[in-house]
């Protein structure tokens, strides 16, 4: 299970924290050089593994994670009306020598205003928030159905990696909300 802290108000410098994928796969690459507003969320060893993700042969493989800090978004979506959607954008790469099925689960908790809040898949918004984040199209955003659709292909070592595109979304997050967490699973 992954966290992200972080203040509402994007201009603090406390906005998120690391995030930390876990999953299953036998080794991990050398971390990418990251672009601006983009976090890393390296693979490690979780206490609960009985096996060690970094020894040849492990039954564990481990996905790479990034992410940029949560956005908001205001969309009209159908049957609910105008709607303040916030919505996290990242990327998986597979550093493992074989193609891997990549299921997330993304759970936003709120601290000062108790709430649970999980991704949902919303086409209107999910559109909404391509045309902001990726207007050309050339990645490809996927959402947390889609994303599993496809197994997640390798990338080489030394090589630009092979990355794919998701967007967790949700709808509904209490607005007096300021200090969140997100976990992600898959």
């Amino acid at each position: 299970m992954t966290r992200v802290k972080g203040w509402k108000d994007w201009r603090c410098s406390h906005a998120a924290s690391l995030l930390t994928l876990l999953a299953v796969v036998p080794g991990f690459g050398v971390a990418q050089p990251l672009r601006p507003n983009v976090k890393a969320a390296p693979p490690k060893i979780n206490v609960e593994d009985k096996d060690d993700i970094c020894k040849p042969g492990s039954k564990i493989w481990v996905l790479n994670f990034s992410f940029k800090e949560p956005r908001l978004i205001t969309v009209d979506i159908p049957g609910r009306g105008r709607r303040l959607c916030w919505y996290l954008k990242y990327e998986v790469v597979n550093r493992t020598d074989q193609p891997h099925t990549f299921y997330p689960d993304f759970e936003l908790v709120t601290q000062d205003k108790p709430g649970v809040y999980h991704d949902q898949v919303l086409p209107k918004v999910q559109e909404a928030i391509r045309q902001v984040e990726d207007p050309t199209g050339y990645l490809d955003l996927k959402n947390s159905v889609t994303i599993a659709s496809k197994p997640i292909p390798p990338s080489k070592p030394d090589a630009v990696p092979k990355a794919v595109h998701g967007v967790a979304i949700w709808d509904d997050v209490n607005p007096d909300a300021n200090l969140y967490s997100i976990f992600v699973s898959g």
